[in-house]
C-alpha cells in the first residue's frame, strides 16, 4: 500500500471542500490501494464536532457495485484550529515516518494529509472508527489493560534509542504542560521550567486558601528540582523513546468485537523524546482521577513489570528493573505539571497521592 504523500495545496483549496468530492476521494484511495476496483459515487457529511485541537466531520462513503468489501465506508475529517497548527504538522510527521515504519501499528489508517503552511492549515483525512471502537466506558479489565500496555510496548521498543528521535527536527518547540517530560535542547527545556514555574504561582495565588499549603510546598519543591532531576536522567539519551505524551483513557479506543478489531491509539500531536514509563504512569494516575483509584491500586505494579518485561522481550536488555522503577518515580514527579497547567486541582490530588505512595519525595532531596 502507498502511504498517502504530504500535499501542500493553494488557498483557494481551504475554502473548497475537496474531501467531499467523489472524483478527488476516488483518486486518493485508489492511489494508495485502498479502492482497486470501482469508484466513490456519493460522500455524505454527518454531524460536525469539535476538540480542544480540532474541527472534526464524519463522511459516510458510498461506491459503485464493483468497488470492493474492504473500501472503507466511514471517514472522518480532522481539521487543525489555527493555534494548533504545529500539534497537526506533528501528527502529520507521526503518520509520515512513524507509523509508515510499523505496519501493524494501533492506530487509526490515515488516507490524507493537506498542508497549507502560509495559513496554517493542517487536515486529515482518517478511518473513522466510532461504530467499531470506544473509549473504556468504565474501569478496564485486566486484559485490556494488558493489551494496552503490549500496544504501548510496540511503540517504545521499536524507537527505543533510535537514530530518528534525536534528530533536531524532532526537537521543534512545544506548548502546554505536557511538554515537561520532552527530552530536547537544554535550552528549550528550561524555558519550559521557567513557564510552568510562572504558572504554579498564578495558579496557587488565584486558588489562595483553597491550595493546601503541602501540596504547595510539594509542588513549587518539585519545580525547582525537575530541570536538574530530568536533565540528569535524560542527557545521556541512553533508555529513552518515542512517547505518545498524552496517554489518557481518553486515547485509548477499545474494540467493541475484539475478534474482528484491534484497539487504537489516538491524537498524536503530543508526542516527544522521553523516558517510556511516563505513558503508563499518565494513564494510570488520570484514570485515578476519574475516580479509578482501586485499578491503580490493583493493577500499577503488575502492569509496570509487564511493561519491563516486554521490553527485555525485545533484546532491551541495558534497561533492569531497578532502573524501571526508578523512571516511573520520575514519571510521577512529571505528571504534577499538567494539573498546573490545566489548573484542575482535583486533577493534582490524584497525583500527589500517587506521589506519596512511591515515596518520591525523596527524589527531590
Amino acid at each position: 500500500m502507498r502511504w498517502p504523500k504530504r500535499r501542500y495545496v493553494t488557498p483557494d483549496s481551504i475554502s473548497n471542500p475537496e474531501f467531499l468530492n467523489p472524483g478527488w476521494l476516488t483518486s486518493r484511495l485508489s492511489e494508495q490501494g485502498h479502492l482497486p476496483s470501482g469508484e466513490v459515487l456519493r460522500i455524505t457529511p454527518g454531524q460536525s464536532f469539535e476538540s480542544t485541537a480540532a474541527f472534526l466531520t464524519p463522511l459516510t462513503v458510498t461506491y459503485s457495485h464493483d468497488a470492493p468489501a474492504s473500501a472503507p465506508h466511514q471517514l472522518i475529517v480532522k481539521i487543525y484550529r489555527e493555534d494548533w497548527y504545529g500539534g497537526g504538522r506533528a501528527e502529520a510527521v507521526f503518520y509520515q515516518d512513524f507509523v509508515a515504519a510499523m505496519p501493524a501499528a494501533p492506530v487509526v489508517t490515515c488516507y490524507e494529509v493537506t498542508i497549507v503552511p502560509e495559513h496554517y492549515y493542517c487536515r486529515f483525512v482518517f478511518q473513522d472508527i466510532s461504530k467499531t471502537h470506544a473509549p473504556p466506558a468504565g474501569t478496564p479489565s485486566q486484559a485490556q489493560l494488558e493489551e494496552i500496555v503490549d500496544g504501548l510496548l510496540q511503540f517504545h521498543t521499536k524507537w527505543w534509542e533510535h537514530p530518528r528521535i534525536s534528530r533536531s527536527d524532532f526537537f521543534g518547540k512545544a506548548g502546554g504542560p505536557l511538554r515537561m517530560t520532552h527530552a530536547t535542547k537544554e535550552s528549550t527545556f528550561l524555558n519550559y521550567c521557567q513557564h510552568i514555574a510562572r504558572g504554579f504561582r498564578a495558579f496557587a495565588d488565584d486558588l489562595g486558601d483553597e491550595l493546601p499549603g503541602e501540596w504547595r510546598q510539594l509542588c513549587e519543591r518539585a519545580i525547582a528540582v525537575w530541570p536538574s532531576l530530568f536533565l540528569n536522567r535524560v542527557s545521556s539519551g541512553k533508555a529513552l523513546t518515542f512517547i505518545h505524551g498524552d496517554f489518557g483513557l481518553w486515547n485509548i479506543y477499545l474494540p467493541h468485537n475484539p475478534k474482528t478489531h484491534r484497539l487504537c491509539f489516538l491524537d498524536w500531536e503530543t508526542y516527544k523524546r522521553s523516558i517510556g514509563v511516563y505513558d503508563l504512569a499518565y494513564m494510570l494516575i488520570t484514570a485515578d482521577n476519574s475516580g479509578d483509584l482501586d485499578m491503580r491500586n490493583r493493577m500499577e505494579a503488575q502492569l509496570l513489570r509487564r511493561y519491563h518485561d516486554g521490553l527485555l522481550a525485545q533484546g532491551i536488555a541495558d534497561y533492569d528493573w531497578d532502573d524501571c522503577g526508578y523512571d516511573y518515580r520520575l514519571s510521577v514527579i512529571a505528571n504534577l505539571f499538567p494539573p498546573v497547567g490545566w489548573q484542575r486541582l482535583s486533577s493534582l490530588q490524584a497525583v500527589i497521592t500517587a506521589f506519596h505512595e512511591w515515596g518520591c519525595a525523596d527524589l527531590l532531596d
